[in-house]
């Protein structure tokens, strides 16, 4: 799967996401783009997923109609705390495997 993260994602996180081709808007030189310029550009080039920490995306653009998929990243007092350890997609994985776990 080809997975994007948002420049307001960690840039190292890319390297979690083993067995799925993962770019930052930095690696393809979309910093500072709006949001609906990058999921079009994401559309373009064939990426089926955004990553990012922006709730407000959900309510800026209308998602369902672009055909990709949002996973965004939520933050909790725990999940602050494994994430400046050194989060790992295995944890973001079972998160969004059980949404209803805290």
């Amino acid at each position: 799967m080809r997975l994007l993260l948002d420049e307001c994602v960690p840039r190292p996180l890319k390297n979690d996401f083993v067995g799925h081709t993962v770019f930052h808007v930095r690696d393809l030189d979309w910093s500072g783009k709006r949001n609906g310029e990058i999921l079009d550009l994401m559309i373009q080039t064939g990426f089926q997923a955004f990553i990012t920490v922006d709730r407000n995306l959900e309510f800026q653009q209308n998602i369902q109609t672009r055909g990709i998929s949002v996973v965004v990243l939520m933050q909790s007092p725990t999940a602050a705390r494994i994430f400046s350890r050194s989060f790992r997609a295995p944890w973001l994985h079972w998160r969004l495997s059980n949404p209803d776990k805290s």
